[in-house]
């Protein structure tokens, strides 16, 4: 793993924006966070050539989202974003990935964020987590010091799902299932 690195611009992409009606909102919320690190963009693969994006913006570190049911389409756009930029850091976050995160062993992602992902991120973004594994570990965050996600700042309406965005209102799960991965 690289040491004391520090990720100057950071590329949040959804590639299945369409699938989820997220309208981004968890990358926009995770950039949001991260941004006083770094310079942030947040991109929506659906509608936008990402290939041009990463030529203009020349980003350090892509970090995309992951459900489930799409892993192993998200698995080879990962490998076609190192093919294209081979120095690029990719980080993967979300569902699937929290919920078995053995399955990043085997795959392009340098990294995987585990759980609410402000905190690992801000960590790796400015150096202050030096990665010794893909699985990075995991950092609870103050749910009072997360900012307002600032969604018509970092992504335009035309990349909402459907004409409508998605937002999280509550963080976490009041229940205790034996069978969540969450738990």
């Amino acid at each position: 793993m690289d040491n004391n690195m520090i990720f100057k611009k950071v590329l949040f992409v959804s590639f299945n924006n369409v699938q989820t009606d997220s309208g981004l909102y968890a990358l926009c919320a995770l950039a949001t966070y991260v941004r006083p690190y770094c310079e942030v963009l947040v991109a929506d693969a659906i509608r936008e050539d990402v290939y041009k994006i990463m030529d203009e913006f020349q980003p350090d570190l892509i970090a995309v989202p992951s459900y489930t049911f799409h892993f192993t389409e998200l698995k080879e756009q990962a490998q076609k974003l190192k093919e294209y930029m081979p120095s690029i850091k990719l980080v993967i976050g979300g569902y699937h990935i929290t919920s078995m995160p053995e399955s990043v062993l085997n795959s392009p992602f340098d990294y995987a964020i585990l759980g609410d992902g402000e905190e690992t991120m801000r960590k790796l973004i400015t150096g202050e987590l030096i990665p010794t594994s893909k699985i990075l570990p995991k950092n609870s965050v103050d749910i009072n010091k997360i900012p307002v996600v600032d969604l018509p700042g970092l992504t335009p309406k035309e990349n909402y799902a459907h004409g409508v965005a998605g937002m999280v209102t509550s963080r976490g799960c009041s229940f205790k299932c034996k069978y969540c991965a969450i738990r």
